[in-house]
């Protein structure tokens, strides 16, 4: 399998600064196809340095992809055991250093976290609060389950999906990287389909959009380019705002299909900035290669430092 990936991220129409963050990773693997990695983090607004905390999430998998390079062949049977227990251990100590940082700068901050890696036709999705993964494939299949207030009511049967997007309390989280004692990650796994394409999402983008209008949004017939994908989180992220969402947009969008060996794949170009990397789809070595690297964030405040 072979993956062609778009990001936007967006301030919004009320808010001075941009507290998201996002990371995106491609490799090729041995033999043929490619592993890819996307990030999607949001800075909690109605807390200090929200985007700090998001940058040093995507920051800490980044540097987790970048180091297991060598191990990502064996990923291609969908053996993701150890895949889940390094990122709950990455997920924990970068919450007890959020932790630790807040009480000694005397702050709040917290950030929400949702990641995808798909490494040859397997996925695995890991979440906490309530950004979100989506599968549009045959239909649209929201991947991760949202740790928030209205989730749980709608998971009761309380309220209804519709009324939980515009819910006053839609926003109250109960847990993210940060704030409360402890985080407990959320998995799923998955097989990855030929011309499926996966979004990532804050959840400013999904308030004003029915989960009907995601799905003709993204119809993977007319994503046929990065131009094509690029295009397509702009015009979902418009529409939201001329609706009147007021947080920051962010969302990643990582497109499938069957792996033709092509060389000279393109790079992510736009909103990322194209690192000069190695290029072609197939590596020739034992281990990955990594073919693509970009990050978006808004501070370059590193933990440790006020």
């Amino acid at each position: 399998m072979e993956y062609r990936i778009a990001a936007y991220t967006d301030t919004g129409i009320q808010k001075s600064s941009n507290e998201d963050s996002l990371c995106v990773r491609r490799a090729a693997l041995p033999g043929g196809g490619e592993a890819v990695l996307a990030v999607v983090c949001d800075g909690m607004g109605g807390l200090q340095r929200g985007e700090l905390a998001s940058a040093e999430a995507v920051r800490a998998f980044g540097a987790w992809f970048d180091g297991s390079l060598s191990r990502l062949p064996v990923l291609r049977d969908g053996a993701f055991t150890w895949v889940r227990q390094e990122w709950t251990e990455v997920l924990k100590g970068l919450h007890r250093r959020l932790l630790d940082y807040a009480a000694a700068a005397q702050v709040s901050l917290g950030t929400t976290l949702v990641a995808f890696l798909a490494c040859g036709d397997r996925f695995l999705t890991v979440n906490i609060g309530d950004s979100r993964a989506y599968e549009r494939w045959e239909r649209l299949r929201q991947l991760t389950r949202d740790h928030s207030l209205v989730a749980r009511e709608v998971a009761s049967g309380r309220i209804t999906e519709e009324q939980a997007r515009h819910h006053p309390q839609r926003n109250v989280l109960l847990q993210c990287l940060g704030a409360g004692a402890d985080v407990a990650p959320d998995f799923t796994e998955g097989l990855v389909h030929s011309g499926a394409v996966y979004l990532l999402c804050t959840d400013g983008l999904v308030h004003e959009l029915s989960p009907e209008e995601i799905f003709r949004g993204l119809d993977p017939l007319l994503l046929r380019s990065k131009e094509d994908m690029t295009g397509a989180l702009t015009a979902l992220t418009e529409t939201c705002k001329a609706r009147g969402e007021t947080d920051n947009l962010t969302s990643v969008l990582v497109a499938a299909a069957e792996s033709p060996r092509e060389p000279g794949r393109r790079g992510l170009g736009g909103l990322l900035h194209r690192l000069p990397l190695h290029r072609g789809t197939t590596s020739t070595s034992d281990e990955a290669v990594l073919l693509e690297t970009a990050q978006v964030i808004h501070t370059q405040e590193r933990l440790g430092t006020q």
